[in-house]
């Protein structure tokens, strides 16, 4: 947790969160502002609009299993442009971040060196994108417990 300055109460709050079902940010239209780059910058073609932070919310009760599917990705932190002609121009959060780190002149393309947009990104880590980090630990420990219904279940039937 060196990368993101995270401290082991921080990392209990988010386990204790995820125990909880918390979900962090907004489910429905408005998103949450935490400064992220326009997807624009990261991938052609996608909106040059600053993007809202949004979590997949909790659904009603699954009745079939199309509805249980959707389970999987509750809490799921992405990231979406609040224009209404691009409801398909959404990135789950971890996949900008897993590419971001590996494109990381995406984020700061006139930073002298490596290590500078290392530290570039690590200070956003740390301070704007702070909240959705620890959303996205919480997410993390949900589907750790999804998991492990999982192969209780599994194993109560065998």
């Amino acid at each position: 947790m060196a990368l993101t300055g995270l401290s082991s109460a921080d990392i209990e709050n988010c386990r204790t969160a995820a125990r909880n079902g918390t979900i962090h940010f907004p489910t429905g239209k408005v998103g949450f502002d935490a400064d992220f780059p326009p997807l624009s910058k990261l991938e052609k073609g996608k909106c040059p609009k600053k993007p809202l932070l949004h979590q997949k919310g909790i659904p009603r009760f699954p009745t079939d299993l199309l509805e249980l599917k959707k389970l999987w990705n509750v809490g799921r932190l992405f990231l979406k442009c609040a224009c209404t002609g691009c409801e398909v121009n959404f990135t789950w959060l971890d996949h900008m971040l897993w590419y971001v780190i590996d494109n990381l002149d995406k984020l700061d393309p006139q930073a002298p060196s490596d290590k500078i947009k290392m530290v570039d990104f690590q200070a956003l880590l740390r301070t704007s994108w702070r909240k959705p980090i620890l959303a996205q630990v919480t997410f993390l420990f949900m589907r750790e417990y999804m998991m492990k219904i999982v192969h209780l279940s599994t194993q109560t039937l065998l």
